[in-house]
């Protein structure tokens, strides 16, 4: 006998997260975009950091502060990234089966 093996539609669990993936690809690319386009030194849209830290140096008396955690120097935002991504990575690997192959059945009782 000849039978056609029939490939299978995907869960909608699985359409719904590759959708958010697909959305958040496009997202960060429109994003990326955006901040790659330079504004002229005198342009009248300065940022809001400047604007906030301007009332409240004026009105509270509260004056910016260097960070906990300074993540301009090196690499450590991209290791904290790429620490995140292990993470996230462990976890979808280690519940893999419990996500997308594996479906609760009903006990009879």
């Amino acid at each position: 006998m000849n039978r056609k093996k029939r490939l299978k539609t995907p869960s909608p669990a699985l359409m719904i997260v590759l959708t958010l993936l697909l959305l958040a690809m496009a997202a960060t690319a429109f994003a990326a975009g955006a901040m790659a386009q330079e504004k002229p030194k005198g342009s009248k849209w300065s940022g809001t950091d400047t604007i906030v830290e301007k009332f409240a140096e004026d009105l509270g008396g509260i004056r910016a502060r260097e960070p906990f955690i300074n993540t301009d120097q090196g690499d450590l935002l991209l290791f904290l990234f790429a620490l995140g991504g292990f993470g996230a990575g462990f976890t979808s690997g280690y519940l893999w089966r419990t996500l997308f192959a594996e479906k609760q059945r009903p006990v009879d009782v």
